[in-house]
């Protein structure tokens, strides 16, 4: 009965190890925008500056 406990427990931890592999190979694709520096022209920064100023409405 425990050897079906381990077994079970070992397919369990394969799965989630697949999945991370997996889900690694898609992140992958968006590693580059880690490294770019990102700058926005004038008039974005002052959209921006305006939005900040105006107040929340809740």
């Amino acid at each position: 009965m425990t050897a079906l406990g381990v077994i079970i427990l070992l397919i369990i931890v394969a799965t989630g190890v697949a999945f991370f592999i997996a889900s690694n190979r898609y992140i992958k694709i968006y590693e580059k925008l880690e490294y770019e520096n990102c700058t926005l022209d004038e008039e974005t920064i002052k959209q921006v500056e305006a939005n900040m100023l105006q107040p929340t409405q809740q």
